[in-house]
């Protein structure tokens, strides 16, 4: 079976940089018994882009299919289960992150946000310093405060969940945030994975991606 490869070079190689390389590959096929080759077949692969700009590790560059947006897994039964609980709990209310595949009420996806003060407004609105904070237990919001989705940016009225203790109503719909006690072990190591998965996706201000929450 006839296979070959191809390869291009960035030239986003200057710290700062941000360039997209778009391809397009032609091929046909020859066979000495022809008399002639075949009909030219040209084909465009999606969109490449490639980065020295990414926010929180600006040391190496890399590259991303720009187009297919990525997915940050969580398990309810893995290492981060309440905090896959709540995301769960507000997808299912309607709120955006789910993927169209997973069968939710308004799929859509979230998109990075990297100011920091509009992070802050965020975690600010959707978990205010008014609200106890039981023992063992911290605030987790939803979308995240790093989303342009999240309850400053991306607006809407609050919602929480039975058990959650917070003092909003519940609610539905795909506007708003919701809010949510949950252990704070699991809020903190699952909010530095969703950090370690915007580097590795290479996520830069504005990109779309899914949250699945697995079994």
């Amino acid at each position: 079976m006839p296979d070959g490869e191809a390869f291009f070079r960035s030239t986003a190689t200057a710290r700062g940089s941000v360039g997209t390389a778009t391809v397009t590959w032609s091929y046909f096929f020859t066979n000495p018994a022809w008399t002639a080759p075949s009909t030219p077949v040209a084909v465009t692969p999606p969109v490449t882009r490639c980065d020295h700009n990414l926010p929180g590790n600006n040391t190496v560059a890399g590259c991303v299919i720009r187009d297919i947006a990525p997915m940050m897994l969580y398990s309810y039964s893995g290492p981060y289960e309440e905090l896959a609980w709540h995301i769960l709990a507000a997808q299912d209310s309607g709120l955006a992150g789910s993927h169209p595949d997973y069968g939710l009420s308004h799929p859509a996806p979230l998109n990075r946000l990297i100011d920091a003060a509009q992070q802050d407004a965020n975690y600010r609105r959707a978990c205010p310093s008014s609200y106890p904070r039981p023992a063992g237990l911290s605030c987790d919001e939803y979308p995240f405060q790093s989303s342009q989705q999240g309850a400053s940016t991306g607006g809407g009225p609050g919602r929480t969940f039975e058990g959650c203790q917070v003092p909003l109503p519940a609610g539905t719909g795909p506007s708003g945030y919701s809010a949510c006690m949950i252990d704070e072990t699991d809020n903190s190591d699952g909010g530095n994975a969703l950090g370690s998965f915007y580097l590795d996706q290479r996520m830069l201000n504005g990109d779309a991606f899914y949250v699945w929450i697995t079994p």
